[in-house]
């Protein structure tokens, strides 16, 4: 099992006998990610992740009585396309050239920005 087949497992499709991972699903396994992405997945679950999950997870060393500890608490779930935000490089791009021009000038990026402001509020 790859890792999104184990989120599959433990969100979207709920088997009440559940198996236990074999080796090579528990170095897929990551608590770390499951809780990064069930709070991503959902903002409402991000409380119940900190309030459970979190607190609970130091109590097992091992992989396979976390995994159960998840299967048993998380509730199921209906799948959702999740979306992801991405960066647009020309602003990165203009960010760097004002970072370079604020070290450049011994002035802050604030100040470069309301000079470029009301450069081009003159202009208008």
């Amino acid at each position: 099992m790859n890792f999104f087949e184990i989120l599959r497992a433990l969100f979207f499709v709920k088997n009440k006998n559940s198996e236990d991972l074999n080796n090579d699903s528990l170095t897929q396994f990551t608590p770390y990610m499951v809780n990064r992405w069930l709070s991503f997945y959902d903002k409402n679950k991000t409380i119940f992740v900190n309030e459970t999950l979190n607190k609970f997870c130091s109590l097992f060393e091992d992989k396979n009585e976390m995994y159960k500890l998840y299967n048993n608490l998380i509730p199921q779930s209906k799948f959702k396309k999740i979306n992801y935000i991405k960066k647009n490089k020309e602003k990165l791009e203009e960010d760097s050239t004002i970072s370079i021009i604020a070290k450049n000038n011994m002035l802050s990026i604030r100040e470069i920005q309301s000079y470029i402001d009301l450069t081009d509020n003159k202009r208008k």
